[in-house]
């Protein structure tokens, strides 16, 4: 065969070298029966011998009596292996275009035992590359440690089938078995890169380059990673996992990659990177945490982007928001779990912030600009223009254009619009009420196109310097006043009296407790029997007079029955001293009855100007 012909030249060749003691050739004269040189393999012998075996030839090297080194042949293959001294270290170099299940280009095996303390380094492969360009020269070339080239689709090949796994480089690492023995190994890597920067200058320094791919016309790629980490599962302990660390970069001025996608970028104090496209991850510096991305991105397990269908100029942060907007829905802000959740209608200028703030959303199509900010408010599928600020202001409300500005403002209104409510449960009982105001803390409205200020407790409304509402309450007696000047006792005053006046002891008038100050105008005068007024004789009726002596001055009834009122407008002038009395009168109110009131009740209410004058300075 071809290689036993080239080492029976070459073996011919080196026999006519010589036979020194330190060189010995031979070959067996039969190539059939294989020849020991036992004469060559003392221990003080060095040389070569050769052998031919059945489908094998081989050259030996011996070197102390030792087998060194065997260059042989097996079918079409070459190889050389190295044995003894060496320990086991063997090299297989093939090349064919025979079927073949495996094959190795270059196998290198290297066992070694470290049975004492100190420091042991083994190596399967070791190998330096050192070379010199001398000064003014240029070398176009490339350098490398290691080179290694695994290809498919070789020109003059029929390369078309499947290949279900091609790796540049394969590397298996790590404790393989699970014996029951327990090694332990400080630092386990896949890929060790020391690096060295001396002096000198370099262009570009890159610990790890993954050049560019361009996939030719007609090819297809179904999925390309880049680095690809895969998780990390194991049945004992694991302290501490990363899928990626970047340590620090120390040292210098830093700078990172501020445009592109898919880029991770790492910078220091200095640097302002902000991604520009999609797929950008800012990590350190002051662009710390900027992220570019084509969808909605979550921190643990915060939603941050456009909410659903990523929509234009809309701005979601939080579980759930903006979770349902539809197409054509813009300009929306949804901040908190669930704002803005809702929503199955096209919808636009919506802010919402908070827990389930607008969580419905609008209700028709087209329907927007409303501003809910705090858990739950404006909870319910509103329409337009309403502002709810507060826990659960407006949370029923359906309908639009109203405001509630508190805790609870306006909580329980429906379908009403145009209404406003200011104040921690502000609110109303008319579900329905249109273009009704209620302003302080449970201020409540009763009815469409009023307005409430305060609450029942309220016993001073003060706008200075202009008016002053000054209601005051008594045991007997109530007042309440609108001043017009700089304080409460100045200018004019607009007064309402109402007293309740008792028989319970027998009398033909009774005075009310309140006194009128005189020259105040009278504008009005009202009296309701409440209860049954007991009488007698000709005193049938109720009047409102003066002083027991005049009566009917402010009206009268011709009945002692309840319910029976005096409503009469009156514009009289009250005289200093006189005092307000009810009064048992005759039919017509004209005087006095004969006979005194035993039982019964009258509520009285009196209207009437006063002017007081400037206090003093």
């Amino acid at each position: 065969m071809a290689g036993q012909s080239f080492l029976l030249q070459l073996g011919a060749r080196l026999a006519t070298l010589g036979t020194a003691a330190s060189l010995a050739i031979a070959f067996p004269a039969d190539p059939a029966v294989p020849y020991a040189m036992t004469s060559h393999t003392a221990a003080n012998r060095t040389g070569l011998y050769g052998t031919i075996a059945a489908g094998t030839e081989s050259i030996n090297f011996v070197t102390g009596g030792v087998d060194g080194a065997r260059f042989h042949t097996s079918g079409t293959l070459t190889q050389l292996t190295l044995t003894g001294a060496v320990s086991a270290r063997n090299v297989l170099t093939a090349w064919t275009t025979s079927d073949a299940a495996s094959g190795t280009g270059c196998d290198f095996t290297r066992v070694g035992n470290s049975t004492t303390d100190g420091g042991h380094n083994i190596r399967g492969i070791d190998g330096i590359v050192r070379g010199e360009i001398t000064i003014a020269k240029t070398n176009s070339g490339s350098w490398a440690g290691g080179w290694f080239q695994c290809l498919r689709n070789i020109t003059g090949l029929n390369d078309s089938g499947t290949l279900t796994n091609l790796y540049g480089n394969n590397i298996s690492f790590g404790h393989y078995s699970t014996a029951v023995v327990t090694p332990t190994t400080t630092n386990v890597s896949g890929v060790n890169l020391t690096q060295n920067m001396a002096v000198g200058t370099v262009v570009t320094y890159k610990g790890v380059n993954l050049a560019a791919i361009t996939a030719a016309a007609g090819t297809t790629i179904t999925t390309y990673v880049g680095v690809d980490i895969g998780a990390v599962t194991a049945a004992g302990t694991i302290t501490t996992a990363y899928g990626l660390r970047i340590g620090n970069i120390g040292g210098g001025t830093k700078y990172s990659i501020s445009t592109g996608t898919g880029i991770v970028s790492i910078g220091d104090a200095t640097d302002a990177t902000t991604p520009t496209a999609a797929g950008m991850t800012v990590v350190g510096g002051i662009g710390a945490g900027r992220i570019r991305t084509t969808s909605d991105s979550y921190f643990n397990d915060v939603r941050v982007g456009k909410g659903n269908n990523s929509l234009a100029n809309n701005v979601v942060v939080g579980d759930g928001a903006g979770g349902t907007l539809v197409a054509g829905s813009v300009r929306n802000t949804a901040i908190g779990s669930n704002a803005l959740a809702g929503s199955i209608v096209i919808q636009t200028d919506n802010v919402s912030v908070g827990y389930n703030a607008m969580v419905a959303g609008c209700s028709l199509a087209g329907d927007g600009q409303n501003v809910a900010v705090g858990s739950g408010a404006l909870q319910s599928a509103s329409r337009y223009r309403n502002v709810a600020i507060g826990h659960q202001a407006l949370s029923l409300c359906t309908a639009q254009e109203n405001t509630g500005l508190g805790a609870r403002a306006g909580n329980a209104l429906t379908t009403g619009s145009t209404c406003t409510f200011v104040g921690m449960d502000a609110d109303t009982t008319l579900v329905n009420a249109v273009n009704s105001t209620a302003l302080g803390a449970s201020a409540t409205l009763s009815a469409s196109n009023q307005i409430v200020f305060g609450n029942t407790a309220v016993t001073d409304i003060t706008s200075q310097p202009s008016a002053c509402w000054h209601p005051t309450a008594g045991a007997a007696a109530s007042a309440s006043a609108m001043s017009f000047g700089v304080a409460l006792t100045e200018g004019l005053q607009i007064k309402v009296i109402e007293e309740t006046v008792s028989f319970a002891v027998a009398a033909k008038f009774k005075p009310l407790t309140t006194a009128i100050p005189a020259g105040a105008q009278m504008i009005g005068a009202e009296c309701n029997v409440q209860t049954l007024v007991v009488a007698g004789g000709t005193s049938t009726g109720i009047a409102l007079g003066q002083n027991g002596g005049t009566v009917n001055k402010y009206g009268f009834v011709n009945t002692l029955t309840q319910n029976s009122k005096i409503t009469t407008p009156t514009d009289w002038i009250v005289n200093a001293g006189e005092q307000i009395d009810v009064c048992i009168t005759v039919a017509g109110g004209a005087a006095l009855g004969d006979t005194n009131a035993n039982a019964g009740t009258v509520r009285v209410r009196l209207y009437y100007f006063q002017l007081n004058a400037l206090a003093n300075a």
